[in-house]
């Protein structure tokens, strides 16, 4: 397992490292003049401007260079996205007990795994697109279908976050309630039910635009889009924007907050009355999937809030302030810390819960007697052993 393992991540590599190569030579052989040529002659074609056009040449020139550094960004991330949410789904299915938690971080990092292959897809759909009439053609098809795919990815797990800490939120403060009443089955509906209705919010990308199919109209860098009739709505637009930036950003910030924020009082809590009861110096553990999902909650907002102000701005400007050098850099930032947290989850999980870093050195190379060692006889730093009881709760919470 672990040489086809190693063998598919390897080819993978290659494959992505051979098509980033070509596309990146072919991207480099037009000029900026020729570029910038090419997006005029486009604008007199298409309906739907290119953000590009509020740039001076000399901006235009710049734009163009950062973009072309970010493109070899997005591909290095999208590689280390799809491999890390690979481990988490090979992972976590092995544990000991599969509980609700982890039912949701399965689901996001399939999310994550999706956003991954989307955002790879995308970028070499727009260095792609001018080679050939066959690369041209399943650009037009896929291009505004993947945009589509990968904001309902980020919808949905933004959606599975919020239920994640919400359920480690009820199983602190109603421990007993909570395991009567909800369970990994219903954890599950609830996941693809997330999964259903961002699909409403990423359906608008492929509804509102399409592709020109005419090769002519084909240049480096460039996917001549055109907004549809139905695009072209502004009550559908306004409705679209307002619901993907519901959905995506102000309503799981907002529970995930107050969630967090009352988990955060109830360990406090908890603690004081551990240390009350138990001896000064007897280590107090806690449940680490509550604190997997704190630092993915923290995570979640540093990253997610710049994506948060350019929805804003969609839904109250209509986009009025893209096309400027400056905004488009904001943009792309803004997509950069969205990608550089599909690809983190793994390395939280990895840090901060033992059972998965345990699971994981089994999986792919430790050997299973000295893991199981390390899990079931940790020491303290006071040098006291730590109670069997006490470390039976601990697995079953993590």
């Amino acid at each position: 397992m672990k040489m086809r393992l190693a063998v598919c991540l390897s080819m993978m590599l290659l494959c992505q490292l051979f098509f980033a190569k070509r596309c990146s030579a072919a991207g480099t052989q037009a000029s900026v003049t020729e570029v910038s040529t090419g997006v005029g002659e486009l604008l007199g074609r298409t309906t739907t401007l290119d953000p590009r056009v509020k740039m001076t040449e000399e901006e235009l020139a710049r734009y163009l260079r950062f973009r072309d550094g970010y493109f070899w960004v997005v591909q290095g991330m999208s590689l280390l996205t799809v491999v890390s949410n690979a481990f988490i789904i090979a992972v976590i299915p092995r544990y000991k007990s599969v509980g609700v938690p982890h039912v949701y971080m399965l689901a996001m990092a399939v999310c994550d795994l999706i956003i991954g292959l989307c955002s790879a897809w995308k970028k070499l759909s727009e260095r792609l697109n001018h080679l050939t009439k066959t690369a041209h053609f399943i650009s037009s098809y896929t291009y505004w279908a993947v945009i589509g795919l990968d904001s309902t990815s980020s919808t949905s797990a933004a959606l599975i976050l919020m239920f994640l800490s919400v359920d480690r939120c009820l199983a602190l403060k109603y421990p007993i309630k909570h395991k009567v009443l909800w369970s990994a089955e219903k954890a599950k509906i609830l996941s693809v039910t997330a999964g259903l209705l961002a699909f409403v919010v990423g359906l608008y990308y492929p509804l509102a635009h399409t592709v020109s199919k005419d090769f002519s109209t084909a240049i480096p860098g460039v996917v001549a889009s055109y907004t549809t009739q139905l695009g072209e709505n502004e009550v559908f637009n306004t409705v679209a924007r307002v619901l993907e930036f519901v959905l995506r950003f102000a309503i799981p910030l907002a529970v995930t907050v107050v969630s967090n924020t009352i988990t955060l009082a109830e360990i406090r809590k908890s603690d004081s009355f551990r240390k009350n009861e138990i001896e000064g110096d007897q280590p107090v553990r806690n449940t680490k999937c509550l604190t997997l999902t704190i630092g993915v909650v923290i995570l979640f907002f540093f990253t997610q809030v710049l994506w948060g102000g350019v929805l804003v701005d969609g839904m109250i400007f209509t986009h009025a302030h893209r096309g400027t050098f400056v905004m488009e850099c904001v943009v792309t930032m803004a997509d950069m810390f969205v990608k550089f947290n599909s690809l983190s989850n793994f390395f939280i999980y990895f840090g901060f819960s033992t059972e998965f870093r345990i699971t994981f050195m089994t999986l792919f190379g430790c050997k299973k007697e000295a893991c199981k060692r390390d899990w079931e006889s940790p020491v303290p730093e006071s040098g006291k052993s730590v109670s069997q009881e006490t470390l039976n709760s601990s697995k079953n919470m993590v």
